[in-house]
């Protein structure tokens, strides 16, 4: 074993070493301030902070002794370039970062609306031209209609904003003539089932049925109505439910 060597490797060991420390301390100091509230959640971001700076260190040492890093195969690298992510995600992701701090992903609830846009606007105006809204911790993200073909670029950008948990929810806004066509239910199910695995993750639908009252509604308060439903629901359990 080469004196080089020896030092080489010792010197990475007084680096990791080092950073350990410094980032446990402010972690320590300065945890709350980011979000870290209880010394379990400071121990997960200091571990994988450090199996981040180790796996960096060794990469630079892999370069500086002429061992190149693996290249990613082709095929990955053109599905990778191919759905870019759209503009207003930047925009979304200052504005969590601002408001909930560098851990938003943790305290903010994200909820994908579908349905046509006339439905949509009404349950949460602004909606289908903005493309998301927020307020309350919870993010409102406009997913189209559930009767064309699901956003690649938008699921894609989906899971690289928030791995662990690319949704919260999907709000499915609706009529009560269109939940009464068998065909038309069909096909939106189909797309939904289209979603979950390009998103790979199965996330609870909500059916928010929109009515069209006969007689003016200024001046009174909006009070949404709504029952949660078990999963393998029956239709006595239904109808009990929403007695």
């Amino acid at each position: 074993m080469s004196k080089a060597f020896i030092t080489r490797n010792l010197g990475v060991g007084l680096i990791t070493l080092l950073i350990a420390l410094v980032s446990g301390g402010l972690l320590y100091l300065r945890g709350d301030q980011l979000g870290l509230n209880t010394p379990a959640l400071k121990i997960v971001v200091w571990i994988v902070s450090m199996v981040g700076v180790i796996w960096l260190l060794n990469l630079i040492r892999d370069v500086k002794q002429g061992t190149p890093p693996q290249k990613v195969p082709n095929a990955f690298r053109g599905k990778a370039l191919s759905s870019e992510e759209p503009s207003y995600f930047w925009a979304l992701k200052s504005r969590a970062r601002r408001r909930y701090g560098y851990f938003w992903r943790f305290k903010v609830r994200i909820l994908l609306v579908t349905g046509k846009k006339a439905l949509v606007e009404a349950i949460a105006p602004g909606l289908t031209t903005q493309h998301w809204l927020e307020g309350h911790r919870t993010l409102l993200l406009w997913g189209g209609s559930l009767h064309t073909e699901p956003d690649a670029a938008q699921l894609a950008a989906l899971r690289r904003l928030r791995r662990f948990r690319p949704l919260n929810g999907i709000v499915w806004a609706l009529t009560e003539q269109q939940s009464a066509q068998p065909v038309w239910m069909d096909k939106a199910l189909r797309m939904l089932q289209k979603q979950a695995q390009q998103l790979h993750w199965q996330a609870p639908v909500y059916l928010w049925q929109v009515c069209h009252s006969l007689w003016s509604q200024a001046g009174r308060v909006t009070q949404a109505v709504g029952c949660f439903l078990p999963e393998r629901c029956t239709p006595d359990r239904v109808e009990t439910q929403l007695r």
